[in-house]
């Protein structure tokens, strides 16, 4: 079930929409995912998907998780590898997040997952040889 109650996003200007607006808004997410799943390169459908559910924030908790499953569900049904943050760029992440959020500019959220997409593929390459 989605929240039904008003949540902050600690160290976050941004404050999600009031409880009673999420349901609404996911099923607005859900259009916008339909309508520019094939219209957007996978990668960049993948992030601005990941930001747009997290600037939602449907659930009291676990938002993130969630919404880095659906990032990789939305990459690999396009044939691409999943993207895994790393710990070391987790400030970079939480940071275009916040630029997404404020600016409405995505440019350095999109480059984020473009890059961990691009390491996992290094990756699988190396080990297939």
């Amino acid at each position: 079930m989605y929240r039904s109650v008003n949540v902050l996003i600690n160290d976050s200007k941004h404050r999600p929409p009031e409880h009673f607006l999420v349901e609404d808004q996911m099923r607005e997410l859900i259009s916008w995912y339909n309508e520019n799943k094939t219209k957007l390169h996978p990668v960049e459908l993948a992030a601005v998907f990941h930001h747009k559910y997290t600037y939602i924030h449907p659930f009291i908790d676990g938002n993130g998780r969630s919404g880095r499953l659906l990032t990789n569900l939305i990459l690999m049904r396009s044939g691409y590898p999943i993207c895994v943050v790393k710990m070391e760029d987790r400030d970079e992440y939480m940071n275009a997040l916040k630029k997404a959020s404020v600016n409405n500019d995505y440019t350095n959220f999109i480059e984020i997952i473009e890059k961990s997409v691009d390491s996992s593929l290094d990756m699988y390459f190396y080990i297939v040889g």
